[in-house]
Order: structure tokens, then C-alpha cells, then sequence
């Protein structure tokens, strides 16, 4: 994540990561079709964890992980 300031540098870094797991939906023709859910699945909990603690840090307290 990248925070574009124009006044100064936010030091804040952050790394997440999530495994996700899941069986193929009925409506899925591919294996890739589930695999690319859950890719995405993962990916969208690691970046709301990211920006948590972002609003964290930028509320002036400590980022809360889960």
C-alpha cells in the first residue's frame, strides 16, 4: 500500500499474508475458477487487515492485528 502525502512521509509499512481454502462451486467450470476465488478471497482479507492497520496508525494509535 502507497500513501501519496504531499506534506511529508507516513512512516508506516505493513506486510499480510492469508491462505484460504475452498471446494470447487457447482457453477465453476475449472479448477482454475475455484483457485482464482480463492486467490482473490485471500487477497482481499490480507489488505483489509493492511488497511486496519493503517486507520490504525494514522489515528495515532498501534496497528491491532487479528
Amino acid at each position: 500500500m502507497l500513501l501519496d502525502v504531499r506534506t511529508g512521509v507516513v512512516p508506516f509499512a505493513a506486510a499480510a499474508s492469508r491462505d484460504y481454502a475452498t471446494r470447487q462451486a457447482g457453477d465453476e467450470l475449472s479448477v482454475a475458477e475455484s483457485s482464482r476465488r480463492a486467490e482473490m478471497q485471500a487477497t482481499t482479507d490480507a489488505l483489509q487487515d493492511v488497511a486496519r492497520g493503517v486507520l490504525a496508525f494514522l489515528d495515532g494509535g498501534s496497528p491491532a492485528r487479528k
